[in-house]
């Protein structure tokens, strides 16, 4: 068997395990971004299976070998949408929509002039290179957003392109290592998306994790601290003399059930927390304020 096809077939391998890992992630959220990395990967571990172990027929037959070619473009245009979405960035369906009616048009007229088989394969890959190069663009000034591991992966797409480019198409080398090199790219920027998509989990858990400790200690209205909090405090203080001396006020709104009656609960709401924004203004940074019922306001101030 020859070099090319073992490397395809090393390829596939890798593919199988990255489309487990996207099995996995969508097994528990059905993301469209999901879809799109999936069914592009597929359609390029697909090509590979064809150029590894039925190359006669991929030489031979111009249907088998256009439709090869087509395939090829398209899964990297839904790869590179997918990976869009997935970056939130604002990508209109209309645009990749007309990226991938433009090729095709251009790649039925091509072939319709009996051109080589070469012109047709640099033609496809040199749109492939512009997709690459427009998302590692946008990777790269994603980076404040998402980190340092994105400005990586930014540079990864950059350096396949320019890896290709330089070796395929200016130096023309026959070796396999710029081969080796551009396939690792790949992988490692598929895997890199992956750790980046469970960082975000993990992040998003952190978050969620953080907004309920608060909701427990906060009041949801003014943002103070609420009664359970407050309670257990002074009776921290209670137990530690460190504390004293200390000062506890506690006053209350007047007139909050009258504007509520003739303005509205709304209104009410609006002057509590003008209130609650007016004593945490007057109030040092370690002074602890909280809503202690409906229309009463506490705070501690103390000294250590």
């Amino acid at each position: 068997m020859e070099t090319s096809a073992l490397l395809l077939i090393a390829s596939l391998g890798s593919i199988t395990v990255l489309l487990m890992l996207y099995g996995y992630i969508f097994a528990f959220e059905r993301r469209c971004f999901l879809v799109m990395w999936i069914t592009g990967w597929v359609f390029i571990a697909l090509n590979y299976l064809l150029d590894a172990f039925f190359t006669d027929l991929l030489r031979q037959s111009q249907p088998v070998f256009l439709l090869s070619l087509s395939s090829y473009f398209y899964a990297n245009l839904l790869i590179s949408w997918g990976t869009l979405l997935f970056l939130k960035t604002k990508v209109k369906k209309v645009q990749f929509l007309g990226i991938g009616m433009i090729w095709l048009i251009l790649f039925i007229f091509f072939s319709m002039q009996n051109l080589p088989a070469v012109y047709l394969i640099q033609y496809t890959y040199l749109m492939v290179f512009a997709l690459f190069s427009l998302v590692g663009i946008v990777m790269i000034r994603s980076s404040g957003k998402y980190g340092k591991l994105i400005l990586l992966l930014g540079l990864l797409n950059i350096a396949w392109v320019l890896n290709i480019l330089v070796f395929s198409y200016v130096l023309k080398t026959q070796h396999m290592a710029p081969y080796i090199i551009s396939q690792i790219i790949l992988i490692l920027n598929a895997v890199g998306l992956i750790q980046l998509y469970f960082k975000e989990q993990k992040d998003a858990i952190r978050e969620g994790l953080d907004h309920i400790t608060y909701l427990t200690l906060h009041d949801g209205l003014t943002g103070l601290y609420n009664k359970t909090y407050f309670d257990n405090k002074l009776q921290g203080m209670e137990k530690n003399k460190d504390y004293l001396p200390v000062s506890l006020i506690v006053g209350d709104m007047n007139g909050l059930k009258f504007v509520n009656d003739v303005f509205g609960h709304h209104e009410g709401d609006n002057r509590l927390k003008k209130i609650a924004h007016i004593i945490k203004q007057s109030c040092r940074q370690n002074d602890i304020i909280a809503r202690w019922g409906g229309d009463e306001l506490s705070f501690v101030n103390y000294f250590r």
